[in-house]
């Protein structure tokens, strides 16, 4: 079990630490292919996903892989 981000940070133990942000890390990427997915399945463009408000456009980087597919399936509820 991933202690929350402020325990992990304020542990003495590195490992600790590391694997909290690995954890935000794929958990960031997992909520990344839901919204872009969403937004696309929304006829959204990709330079509309790639601007927020008040930025620069950025480059939209993300690739709906088998495996994000997958991981975006097994988080939907069911119809």
């Amino acid at each position: 079990m991933v202690a929350v981000p402020t325990a992990a940070a304020a542990s003495s133990d590195r490992r600790v630490g590391l694997r909290a942000v690995r954890a935000l890390r794929r958990l960031l990427e997992t909520l990344e292919v839901i919204q872009v997915d969403d937004a696309r399945r929304y006829g959204w463009s990709w330079q509309e996903i790639a601007v927020g408000p008040g930025e620069a456009i950025v480059a939209a980087r993300v690739e709906t892989t088998t495996l994000e597919r997958s991981v975006l399936n097994a988080l939907r509820p069911a119809a």
